[in-house]
């Protein structure tokens, strides 16, 4: 797994969130996604005894001098979430889910998120056989708040977006032209809702 987003920004190009961007350029996530085929994470990168919450202190900074240099955010978004996909919320079935990248990545709100190629799911590998009659992609989102951006990704570059549509939830079905079979492909969905918050699938990936 990799850490895709914390309190301190997003790791991919969503620089809006990131005030570290400038600095870290190099650290671009998708430049290491093929490589090493991680799935996506999301964590607070919170040090004080709230996990998951790395705002915690934030109601706090217009009344209490001492707790603003305790704030770790670096925008107004949430602290970080992981969402397993399991038949079970057990430990065994959590770390499984895990250890497969059926996972994906949010800010914060809980989104939902559903993201497969021909049948298979957020954290798959297919090989030339799964793709004699294309790509079929499917993307289904359940949001917080009315979605205004979402994206398919394939490495690194969007190539599909539904944008500025005002809707919690959606249902894509896509079609991609099929890629040149000489070479290794990931692909990824991103989420964006009205309010900031988002979402990242973990990667399918295409050898």
């Amino acid at each position: 797994m990799i850490e895709i987003y914390s309190c301190w920004g997003a790791a991919d190009n969503s620089y809006e969130v990131n005030l570290n961007a400038g600095r870290f350029k190099d650290f671009e996530i998708t430049k290491f996604i093929n490589k090493y085929k991680m799935g996506f994470i999301a964590s607070s990168d919170g040090h004080d005894g709230n996990p998951g919450n790395a705002s915690y202190y934030v109601d706090y900074l217009s009344k209490n001098e001492e707790m603003k240099n305790r704030s770790q955010l670096g925008h107004y978004l949430g602290s970080g979430k992981v969402a397993v996909l399991c038949d079970k919320i057990t430990r065994e079935n959590v770390f499984d889910a895990l250890k497969s990248k059926r996972c994906y990545a949010v800010t914060g709100a809980p989104i939902l998120l559903s993201f497969s190629i021909n049948g298979k799911i957020m954290g798959s590998e297919l090989s030339g056989d799964d793709l004699d009659k294309g790509i079929e992609i499917h993307v289904s989102v359940k949001g917080t708040d009315k979605l205004a951006s979402v994206q398919i990704i394939r490495n690194g570059t969007t190539i599909y977006e539904k944008s500025e549509f005002g809707k919690e939830k959606l249902n894509i079905t896509y079609t991609d032209d099929l890629p040149d079979r000489d070479q290794s492909y990931f692909y990824y969905v991103k989420v964006i809702q009205q309010d900031g918050e988002m979402a990242w699938s973990s990667p399918i990936w295409i050898e």
